[in-house]
């Protein structure tokens, strides 16, 4: 996944990049449900999420884009 050179070229010093490489590798990547990641309370003008889910905090936003 994580390529230890493309690290090091960001200004990572080397054995981070190694180390983050080999950790951020061992993970195995995949996939995350948007009903597995939450998303806090959001307060703005016209616009007031409670706080759920990302699919949820999606769902707000378009049901508060007004019709054109």
């Amino acid at each position: 996944m994580a390529d230890a050179r493309r690290l090091a070229a960001l200004g990572t010093a080397s054995p981070l990049a190694r180390e983050l490489a080999k950790q951020i590798g061992a993970e195995g990547g995949g996939a995350v449900s948007p009903d597995d990641i939450t998303v806090p309370a959001i307060t703005a003008d016209n616009f007031t999420f409670a706080g759920g889910t990302l699919t949820e905090a999606l769902q707000a936003l378009a049901d508060a884009i007004p019709a054109a």
